[in-house]
């Protein structure tokens, strides 16, 4: 049967695939004869005699060949070997070197997978662990995200409330193996909670207020892709001040996951922050930024070079109150800062500073402003 694998105006290329045989059978490549099931094929002719079969060629015809060739597959001979479900024929199988692992080679890999697992100290799941807890944050300080109607008793609240406490209190204490200072960490997060659900309900506002678009604040809330980023990352931040391993980094990117927003917990963001639409968005650990600042899709807050002996300095540019930054612009460099009241077009390359006030027409690089 002829399997046809691309296909241009004038042109197809087919080949045949033929399911091996129990014996070994001989193929061709580049004129060397091997034994298909017993000596690997080198790298170079694998791509040919591992999809093709032993023995098999590709052909290439054009015209009305072609077109013989292009429908082949509806007449009857065609159909004869196709399964039920119309999927690859029964009776087909690529032909390529296959070597069974041996047993004592099986015993010392799956003897590698049980020692990992008995060195691996981080919780199991942990990434999983910190994303219920999360959602239970929001469910906890947002009442869209709350889970019904009867979470207006206040005894519910407080339940909810030492559930996350002592949530988070566990999955400290299991990361650094030190229960004090799991109580510390908690406590601090605590403290900070009530200020930055405030803070988040004015970046909703501000989100709100700047996007013709949204038609309330709750509406940002509950379906702004940029108002989840921030939430992530103002709930994180704390937890990274705190230089906790782990936990802030996979709050921020399930945030990520969710947005196609990558705000790094450690960046540190004034106050009333606002991201529209957001895909793509990516804030480096070093970066400032200032209050009343907009980004727009794409935008880019990088380092200029990439270095891991650069891992304590500052990378990332600064970014000042009331920065406007349209989308798809990238800003590089920890000694860039971006002057207050500035705004940035869309397509802008900037590696140094510009002025307070400054205004960058769209697609603007950093040697023409």
């Amino acid at each position: 049967m002829a399997i046809r694998t691309a296909r241009r105006p004038s042109l197809v290329v087919t080949h045949a695939i033929v399911r091996p045989s129990p014996e070994a059978t001989s193929c061709s490549v580049n004129g060397a004869a091997r034994k298909s099931r017993t000596e690997p094929l080198p790298a170079s002719a694998r791509g040919v005699a591992g999809t093709q079969g032993a023995g098999c060629a590709p052909r290439i015809v054009g015209g009305e060949a072609a077109r013989r060739e292009s429908t082949s597959g509806t007449t009857a001979a065609g159909r004869a070997g196709r399964g039920a479900a119309g999927g690859m024929p029964a009776n087909l199988w690529p032909a390529r070197s296959f070597v069974p692992m041996s047993d004592p080679a099986l015993d010392a890999f799956l003897d590698r997978l049980r020692a990992d697992r008995a060195a691996y100290r981080l919780p199991p799941r942990v990434h999983e662990q910190v994303r219920e807890w999360l959602r239970a944050t929001l469910a906890l300080l947002f009442p869209h995200a709350a889970p019904d109607a009867s979470g207006c008793d206040p005894a519910r609240v407080r339940t909810e409330f030492d559930a996350v406490r002592a949530t988070l209190h566990r999955l400290v204490a299991a990361i650094t193996g030190d229960g004090h200072r799991a109580t510390a960490v908690t406590a601090l997060w605590v403290d900070t909670l009530a200020a930055t659900r405030e803070r988040l309900f004015a970046d909703a506002e501000a989100t709100w207020k700047m996007d013709p678009a949204a038609t309330s604040v709750d509406e940002v809330i509950v379906a702004y892709p940029g108002f989840l980023a921030i939430a992530c990352h103002r709930l994180a931040h704390p937890l990274y001040r705190a230089q906790l391993p782990i936990i802030p980094r996979l709050m921020t990117e399930w945030a990520h996951e969710r947005t196609g927003i990558d705000l790094h917990p450690g960046a540190v963001i004034g106050e009333r922050f606002a991201i529209d639409h957001g895909t793509g968005v990516v804030v480096g650990e070093t970066a400032h930024i200032g209050d009343d600042v907009r980004l727009y899709q794409g935008v880019t807050l990088g380092a200029l070079r990439v270095e891991k002996s650069m891992a304590a300095a500052k990378r990332h540019p600064t970014i000042e109150d009331d920065v406007v930054i349209y989308a798809n612009a990238t800003i590089l460099g920890g000694d860039t800062v971006i002057g207050r009241g500035s705004v940035i077009g869309g397509n802008s390359w900037l590696t140094r500073s510009v002025p307070p006030g400054s205004v960058l027409t769209g697609g603007q690089r950093d040697e023409q402003a």
